[in-house]
């Protein structure tokens, strides 16, 4: 986020008030010019950062205010848009500041236009955009939550009720252990649709994944003889993808022993990588990422 014509406009302006150029005219019509180019830059950037703000606000929109984090979210977009709306007023003020500070060829007013660029526009961009990020993550959980709790619901056999998604994993677990006609295949993948990983990583992101790794223990509590493979999707087919998607899976499978499941029940594996043709957009990285379930033994 950080703009990149900040640090040539430094040298500029550092360079005319060191050599004393802003006592001469011919300088300051020349170097006007370029730091009045340089600042409008900024626009694009604001620009950017209101489209992603405005997209971020479209998902929590469509998101059921009663679903519990719902305001949080909200209140981060509406700070958002707040230091959007300055940065873009304070982008717009400086083409005039910069002339003014110029034209007077005074140092004073050229450093200070330099500090207001350094600190005040520079900062707030990369504040706003670190902001952004972090409220995106947030509204990826709330997203969950919202299917999770506007899906499928079941009490099993012990008595615990479990959410889920309406197409999720725990309804089709559900139905595959319930059709006693329905044989064990080795070919029936369920992907577990409410799991979080930090970065992409194979680390376990645990707000986001508590719920749907709590429905698997449960169900696997409810049926005794149930056994699973959980299975990771690979980024890519380089050792290292498998590597990373074998670790998803193993990551799963310890945070259901943890959960109180018999590690002998489960077992870890790392699949391919054809889940999406190519690899070069984060939805399609997602979908690489996924993990899944096969039931093994009924």
């Amino acid at each position: 986020m950080r703009p990149r014509f900040v640090a040539s406009l430094v040298v500029v302006v550092c360079a005319l008030v060191a050599a004393g150029a802003c006592d001469r005219a011919p300088d300051l019509a020349r170097y006007r010019e370029q730091a009045l180019s340089m600042a409008a830059q900024y626009a694009p950037q604001v620009t950017e950062l209101r489209r992603q703000a405005a997209v971020l606000a479209a998902r929590w929109r469509a998101i059921p205010p009663d679903v519990p984090g719902h305001a949080p979210v909200g209140a981060a977009l509406a700070r958002a848009d707040g230091a959007l709306a300055s940065l873009s007023e304070q982008v717009a003020q400086l083409p005039g500041q910069t002339t003014d500070a110029i034209k007077s060829g005074k140092r004073a007013p050229v450093a200070a236009v330099l500090d207001q660029i350094s600190t005040t526009v520079t900062t707030g961009l990369v504040e706003v955009g670190d902001d952004l990020a972090t409220t995106e993550r947030a509204l990826a959980q709330l997203e969950v939550a919202a299917r999770a709790q506007a899906g499928f619901a079941a009490t099993l056999s012990t008595g615990v009720e479990i959410k889920g998604a309406t197409r999720g994993v725990e309804r089709q677990l559900l139905a595959v252990i319930g059709d006693a006609a329905r044989p064990v295949d080795q070919t029936s993948w369920f992907e577990l649709d409410r799991l979080v990983f930090v970065a992409g990583g194979a680390e376990l992101e645990p707000a986001g994944s508590r719920d749907q790794l709590g429905n698997l223990a449960e169900i696997l509590k409810a049926f005794p003889s149930l056994r699973l493979t959980i299975g990771g999707y690979a980024d890519d087919a380089s050792a290292g993808g498998t590597r990373a998607a074998r670790g998803r899976a193993d990551a799963v499978v310890r945070a259901l022993v943890g959960l109180g499941v018999a590690a002998a029940r489960l077992q870890a594996e790392g699949l391919g990588a054809a889940a999406c043709p190519a690899n070069d957009t984060d939805a399609c990285r997602a979908q690489h990422r996924r993990v899944a379930v096969r039931v093994t033994a009924k």
